[in-house]
C-alpha cells in the first residue's frame, strides 16, 4: 500500500508544474485524503 501511495505522490509532482499552484495543492491534498480514507477502510 505504501508503494501505491508513493507512486501517486510522485506522479502528482509533475502535475503541479502544469496546473496553477493553488489548484494543484488542493487536488494533491484531496488525493491524499482520498487515499487515507481508502486505507482506513481496508485496515478496519
Amino acid at each position: 500500500m505504501l508503494q501505491l501511495f508513493f507512486t501517486v505522490a510522485f506522479s502528482a509532482v509533475p502535475l503541479t508544474l502544469y496546473v496553477p499552484p493553488i489548484r494543484s495543492l488542493s487536488l494533491f491534498v484531496e488525493t491524499i485524503e482520498d487515499m487515507l480514507r481508502q486505507t482506513t477502510l481496508y485496515t478496519l
